[in-house]
């Protein structure tokens, strides 16, 4: 691959001709020129098998406890789909959060059009956005903590990056300046309340909602 430059021609090192390449994929994940959110969704499509072999699990362990299924979602699906998530730096993830939720309700076995509102707080698994986003947190706090991160490459990109507040700089702004954004559990609350404000929207629109006490005169 290159960066800002047209030259395409072998890299000659030893007598050994290192060939031009639009993508490689590295540790199952592709890296390229394109858009975080284009090597995210060509991440998504390699992990496609993975997703299978899930369902798979599911069909031939129908009768193995929930905490079992959870386990094999959590450790064996999820660590493959959010293998390398932490570089992540954006919140575009619509190709990832459809495979979490999608695998999610074949965990718990509801139809795809059950709300994952629903689904969050039944099973208290965070939504997609705070479960990467803790992550995120976490190894940016252990990079600027690293003894060799002040004066690195990293750190002069991420500097830049904020400096200059480009979407990525700008999503890490949010990051390490909003700490509620990324917790699950902020986030569960969220989801909660808003499971609640749309109960009592649906109650006042049927006429089941409690009439308010009258005011003693």
């Amino acid at each position: 691959m290159t960066v800002h430059t047209r030259d395409t021609e072998p890299l000659v090192v030893h007598n050994i001709a290192i060939q031009h390449t639009k993508s490689y994929v590295y540790l199952g994940s592709p890296i390229s020129n394109a858009s975080i959110h284009k090597q995210v969704s060509e991440q998504m499509e390699l992990k496609q098998c993975q997703v299978r072999k899930f369902r798979s699990f599911l069909r031939k362990n129908n009768e193995a406890p929930f905490t079992v299924k959870k386990a094999v979602w959590d450790s064996a699906l999820n660590a493959s789909i959010l293998y390398s998530c932490e570089t992540w730096m954006t919140d575009s993830l619509k190709p990832v959060d459809q495979m979490y939720q999608h695998t999610l309700k074949d965990l718990v076995g509801v139809r795809y059009q059950t709300p994952s509102d629903l689904i969050y707080v039944e099973t208290g698994i965070p939504p997609l956005s705070a479960r990467v986003g803790q992550m995120q947190r976490n190894f940016l706090m252990k990079l600027q903590a690293s003894t060799h991160f002040e004066g690195s490459p990293v750190q002069k990109a991420i500097e830049l990056a904020r400096v200059h507040a480009c979407p990525m700089g700008q999503y890490i702004e949010k990051l390490l300046g909003s700490p509620h954004l990324s917790s699950p559990v902020a986030a569960l609350s969220e989801v909660k309340a808003r499971i609640r404000g749309h109960s009592d929207v649906a109650a006042l629109a049927t006429g089941e909602a409690q009439p308010a006490p009258e005011r003693a005169r």
